[in-house]
């Protein structure tokens, strides 16, 4: 027989011990767009390099890729960085705008986000795609962008690049929403309150 279950969803946390230091934004000739993640994850890069190329004709940007794989962009002066847990973030403190692009499928609505809350950890500001549980973390045009097609990432990725004091309000903000939602001292506290409601019959 079929029972009736209650279901809470608790976050990801974010050790605010470790992602202990804020991005300071300022004035550069050269922006860093990155983004972190393993292989099995590069065809979200691939959905956008077009973009990234778009923008570096316009821009002088670098695109700078956190992870297991070596991936480089035609015509995008591209950084690889291999991921590690020790240098982890002082890798993605040389990024000054994360980019999370996903795909509108069911795979990414089981997704946490938990790339964009570790660049907003860090005053990072970030762009997203408009899709899944990042809609509970980024409110558009507050504390990043939340974008739905290649125009909209454009527009974005151009507006932050040329505006360091948009990408320190919405750093600031970043830390701030992490601070106040998804710190471990308050995601242990939902799981508390969660605990607290199951009762043994």
């Amino acid at each position: 027989k079929f029972k009736n279950y209650n279901v809470e969803y608790i976050p990801p946390t974010i050790n605010l011990k470790k992602f202990n230091t804020i991005k300071n934004h300022e004035n550069k000739k050269i922006i860093n767009i990155g983004w972190t993640g393993t292989y099995s994850s590069i065809k979200y890069i691939d959905s956008i390099k077009a973009i990234i190329q778009k923008i570096s004709k316009k821009r002088k940007i670098n695109f700078v890729l956190i992870g297991n794989f070596e991936y480089q962009i035609e015509g995008v002066n591209t950084i690889n960085i291999k991921w590690s847990s020790l240098n982890e973030i002082k890798d993605l403190m040389n990024i000054d705008i994360g980019i999370y692009p996903v795909f509108n499928d069911e795979w990414t609505l089981g997704k946490s986000g938990l790339k964009s809350l570790q660049f907003m950890a860090l005053g990072i500001p970030t762009i997203a795609t408009n899709i899944g549980n990042i809609k509970n973390i980024i409110k558009n045009n507050y504390n990043g962008y939340l974008v739905n097609d290649h125009k909209e990432w454009e527009i974005a990725l151009l507006n932050l690049i040329d505006d360091s004091n948009k990408r320190k309000l919405f750093g600031n903000r970043s830390r701030e929403i992490i601070y106040k939602c998804y710190s471990n001292d308050v995601i242990s506290k939902k799981y508390l309150e969660v605990f607290n409601k199951v009762y043994v019959d």
